[in-house]
């Protein structure tokens, strides 16, 4: 019983440090929207047909509309005065409990940064291997992220030996789907060895 209530437990605010962000960000979007219908609805008003697929039109323009104000503010980030501001905003958001592990796990998601969050293997003292994320490496040692499936971001970080840590060559979407069907589909990242990028994580 203790088991399962820890394990209910560690799920549990695994899924909240992760849905936590998600939820502003779409309660935010949406606030958004309804504040851009109601701007352009005069306008949308004239069109000629009021649903899509049974969609509102002017709910799909107005989500539109702020979808290209976000591409916009992605290009205005490029320039100086663009950065700044971005920064500045990012000081704020980074109170937000998991906001760093989220902008870390969604970048990484993507592919625009492949240091962080790297899927491992990591060999125990009890001769046997776990999968892991790498979080951060140092020239001797890395700390990883060992996660309680199907939680993918909520588990136990540990300072370890590099020489206890495999990279594995796969995607974070593709171990983060083995981790949410707790492990079904993980013995070839185990056995195969062409899964594995080297013996030890090399120094960046």
């Amino acid at each position: 019983m203790k088991r399962f209530l820890r394990f209910a437990k560690t799920t549990l605010i695994g899924g909240l440090v992760v849905i936590t962000p998600v939820a502003l960000l779409l309660m935010v979007l949406w606030e958004v929207v309804q504040l851009v219908s109601g701007i352009i609805d005069p306008v949308v008003a004239m069109l000629p047909v009021t649903t899509i697929a049974g969609v509102n039109v002017t709910a799909i323009v107005a989500l539109l509309c702020v979808l290209g104000l976000c591409f916009a503010a992605g290009l205005a980030a490029l320039t100086g005065a663009g950065a700044t501001l971005g920064k500045w905003a990012e000081a704020r958001l980074i109170r937000l409990p998991g906001y760093k592990m989220f902008k870390a796990y969604t970048r990484a998601m993507t592919g625009s940064q492949a240091q962080q969050l790297q899927p491992a293997l990591l060999a125990n003292p009890m001769d046997a291997q776990v999968l892991a994320f790498i979080i951060e490496e140092g020239e001797t040692h890395c700390v990883v992220l060992v996660p309680n499936a199907p939680a993918v971001m909520a588990g136990s970080v540990q300072h370890v030996p590099k020489e206890r840590v495999t990279k594995l060559n796969i995607s974070l979407a593709e171990a983060s789907q083995v981790l949410s069907e707790y492990g079904m589909g993980a013995m070839p990242m185990f056995e195969d060895q062409s899964y594995r990028l080297s013996s030890t994580v090399p120094s960046i």
